[in-house]
């Protein structure tokens, strides 16, 4: 019988350390998107800072803030966690590149052609 309450008393001990990680998470999550500037980049800085590449998942939705901040911090965040590899976990993230730099491929190339033609 001793095993047995041993075995319940090292169960409890689990289950409650599983529910305070779960309530930190659950926590740092809505901290990231709350709709304070401030408090989203203290977040991300904890996701930085965590060092867990699985985190930088949670950082992409930010990437479309209204705040320039918090945008910057969220890219910042996700090359230090990712690296050149996001564009294999997230493939939208690579196609929303590849079509940025043919934008400005092309707003390039069509002031080059304007300086062209005035100059003649």
């Amino acid at each position: 019988m001793p095993v047995m309450r041993r075995m319940g008393l090292f169960a409890l001990v689990l289950a409650a350390l599983a529910a305070g990680c779960a309530t930190k998470r659950e926590d740092l999550y809505r901290r990231l998107y709350t709709d304070n500037p401030r408090v989203q980049t203290a977040a991300i800085a904890e996701v930085i800072r965590s060092r867990d590449p699985q985190m930088a998942g949670t950082l992409v939705p930010l990437l479309e803030s209204d705040d320039e901040g918090v945008r910057f911090l969220a890219a910042t965040g996700i090359h230090r966690l990712a690296g050149d590899s996001l564009d294999h976990c997230y493939p939208a993230l690579g196609r929303r590149s590849a079509m940025i730099a043919r934008l400005r491929a092309l707003r390039d190339k069509d002031g080059s052609e304007s300086k062209d033609e005035s100059s003649k």
